[in-house]
C-alpha cells in the first residue's frame, strides 16, 4: 500500500512528510547585511497556523494532511515605520517611543539591550551618518 505524503516547502526548499510526522524547521541565518543595511529574522510567513509561535527561528509542528509553505521574513533594523528605509522619520519615531507617546514597533531595539532608549536613538543617528552597523 502506498503511503500518502505531503510537501513542506521552506524558503523554496521542498521535502515530503507523512501526515502525523514531526517536522522541524530552522532559520539559521538570523541576521543579514545587504548593502550596509542590516536585517534581523522577524518570523515565518505563509501557512503559519501549524506553528505554535511563528516568531521562533527554530520550531516544530505535526504534519497535517496537506502541503505547507513557509517563508522566513526579515525586518530592516531601525525601520520604525515599516517603509523599508532608515531615515530621520525613524529617528523621530524612536524618540516618541522613548517618551511613551508610541508603543514599540519594528526593529527599534537597535543595540539588542532589551530596551528602547536613547542609545537606540543614537544608533539610528550613527546609522544615518554611515558610521554604525547594528549587531546581529
Amino acid at each position: 500500500r502506498d503511503t500518502v505524503t505531503y510537501t513542506v516547502t521552506v524558503d523554496g526548499e521542498a521535502k515530503t512528510y507523512s501526515a502525523g510526522d514531526t517536522v522541524t524547521i530552522a532559520q539559521s541565518e538570523s541576521y543579514k547585511l545587504i548593502d550596509l543595511a542590516a536585517y534581523r529574522f522577524a518570523g515565518w510567513t505563509g501557512d503559519t497556523e501549524v506553528l505554535s509561535d511563528s516568531s521562533l527561528a527554530e520550531t516544530s509542528f505535526v504534519m497535517p494532511e496537506r502541503d505547507i509553505i513557509l517563508t522566513s521574513s526579515y525586518m530592516l533594523i531601525g525601520d520604525a515605520n515599516g517603509d523599508g528605509r532608515v531615515n530621520a522619520v525613524d529617528a523621530n519615531l524612536v524618540k516618541r517611543i522613548i517618551t511613551g507617546e508610541l508603543s514599540p514597533v519594528g526593529m527599534t531595539d537597535i543595540n539588542l539591550d532589551g530596551r528602547i532608549n536613547a542609545a537606540d536613538s543614537n544608533c539610528i543617528k550613527r546609522m544615518l551618518a554611515g558610521i554604525y552597523i547594528p549587531p546581529a
